[in-house]
Formats: structure tokens, sequence, C-alpha cells
């Protein structure tokens, strides 16, 4: 037998007749080892807070370090399931990070940036995990007019979080949101939370399937409107016919359920062109909101000359 047919044997018993296949594989068995031996393995919990939550070893690389960011590279197996949006728990350091962009270029692990998420954003009941830039202006416009002089807002922020149907429909245009700032008290050491609210301006939701990116502009912050009656509708009397379902819902929401509860063999109306039901039957239904304005409507369940009603209001 020839030293070419010895090579030839010797890859077939590999498992790898092709040299990208070889490659690939060689490429692998390098980060394995890296992950035994190396300098920068560490240890990450995937889905933290759940009961879902795993360990996984991993090499994190520097990327780029500012004041306004802190950038790092990951590589972690496939085997992972990570994706770009993917929040985890560093367990060296203690902190949440996102992972930004994948570098498709690596075939034989999962490579990409990551960027430390520190903000906790409350979307309609569920927590995201954000990553906050800015602001970044360093000067102040002054105006005049009738002889006052004043500065506008300048500041402006950019968050970046997870990409859903929930993000993508409650971080519409104009929405004022409000962002908590947490730090010690000098003094004292006990926490101190500075709320300021922003608006949106713009989202980018587009430029990656599992990211959305939300550009803020600083605004206005009002006590006496911030203590305004919650505008949810009071909750029905549960001791008579009633509709189960959420009372306050966001702009463009879609397959919201409601259910009757004391009453069957009706069925539903609303009073209003901007609501559509898209799916009804005896004891329930869905709906999709085709309007961002806020306003409200009322959802009804009727059985003969019985009516039952509920006020839902959108914001």
């Amino acid at each position: 037998m020839s030293g070419l047919d010895r090579m030839k044997q010797r890859l077939k018993y590999l498992g790898y007749d092709k040299a990208d296949d070889r490659n690939v594989k060689g490429k692998l068995d390098s980060f394995h080892s890296a992950l035994k031996n190396g300098y920068n393995p560490e240890w990450i919990t995937l889905n933290p807070d759940t009961d879902k939550a795993q360990k996984w070893r991993c090499l994190i690389n520097a990327s780029r370090l500012t004041e306004q960011f802190d950038k790092k590279v990951l590589s972690i197996d496939y085997e992972s399931g990570v994706q770009e949006g993917t929040v985890f728990w560093w367990d060296r350091t203690k902190k949440y990070w996102m992972i930004n962009l994948q570098q498709h270029t690596e075939e034989a692990y999962f490579r990409g940036t990551i960027t430390r998420a520190d903000y906790v954003l409350d979307v309609d009941g569920d927590l995201y995990h954000a990553i906050l830039k800015g602001p970044s202006e360093t000067t102040t416009e002054w105006k005049e007019q009738h002889q006052i002089y004043y500065n506008s807002l300048n500041y402006t922020l950019v968050l970046q979080l997870a990409k859903d149907s929930k993000t993508v429909n409650y971080f519409t245009r104009h929405k004022v949101i409000k962002i908590a700032l947490r730090y010690p008290d000098a003094e004292t050491g006990e926490e101190i939370e500075e709320e300021h609210k922003w608006k949106v301006v713009a989202t980018d939701k587009y430029s990656s399937d599992f990211l959305i990116d939300i550009y803020l502009d600083e605004w206005y912050d009002n006590k006496e409107e911030d203590a305004e009656a919650d505008p949810t509708p009071a909750e029905p009397d549960t001791t008579k016919p009633h509709i189960e379902g959420s009372r306050l819902v966001n702009g463009f929401d879609t397959d919201l359920s409601y259910s009757i509860v004391g009453l069957t063999n009706g069925k539903w109306i609303v009073n209003s062109n901007k609501i559509k039901i898209t799916k009804q039957d005896i004891s329930s239904c869905n709906i999709d909101i085709l309007t961002g304005k806020p306003c409200s409507f009322i959802l009804s369940y009727i059985v003969g000359d019985k009516k039952v009603e509920q006020e839902i209001v959108i914001r």
C-alpha cells in the first residue's frame, strides 16, 4: 500500500474526507483544549433565575472597553443553543450579559460579541435585561426668547433588548417610559432610586431577528401627572356573570384572550371598528387591537336579553 493510500485510509478512519471538515474538526478540538487548559475559560449560567438554568464552560476574551459600554467576545459550543439576544449570568463577575452579534465566519463553535446588560425593564409584567448606552452629549444648547434664556432637553439614550412580539408592540414611537438609576447614598449607604422619563423617538426593528434597538430622547418629569389615577378599569364583580381578561392593553396588541364566567351559549361583540374579533366560541374570544391611539372600548357578551360588558383601555 502506497503512502497516499495509507493517508486516505487514515482520513477515512477519522471520518473526515474533506479538507474543510478536517479544519473545522481541528478548530473544535483546539477550542475544547482551550476550555480545559487556556487562560480565558469561564463558567456562565444560561436561563438564569429559572428552573431551566444550565451551567456552561466557555471562553470570554477582551474586545472593547469604554466609559459607555463593556464589550467582550464569547466562544461556546453550538450545543448550548445560544443566539443573538440571549442573556446569561457570568458567574465570576456576578453580572448579566447579552449576546449582541454572532460572528458567522466561525463554523466550529458559536462566537459572538457580548455586552454587559445592567438594566432591567418591566414590559407589561415581564422583566427584560437591557443594554443602555448614553447620554453622550457634552454640551448644552441655550436659547433666547423675549430676553429669557433657557436650554432645551438634549440628552439621548439607546436601549437594546431582546426582540419579541411584546417588545415590538410596547416600544412605539412617542411612548414615554421611565428608567430608574440606583446608587448608594454617600452618607448612609442605603440605595437611592432616581427615576427619569424618556420618550421613544425611533425603534430599529429590522436590523436583527433577535434584538431591538430603541432610541430615546430626554423627556419632562411631571409629578402631578405621575400622581394621576391608574387608568385600569375597575375589577368586575366576580359574584355576577363577568368577563375575564386584560383590562389595560397596548396599541396594536394581538391575540388577546377573553372568557365569560357565569353564562354560556352567547356571542361576542365590540363597539369599535378599531378592534377585531379574530376568533370566538360560546365561552371565549380572541381580539386584535388595530390602533395605537390611547382610547377605550366595550367588549360585550350577549345571551338573549342578557348582556355582560367590560371596558378595556388602550394606553
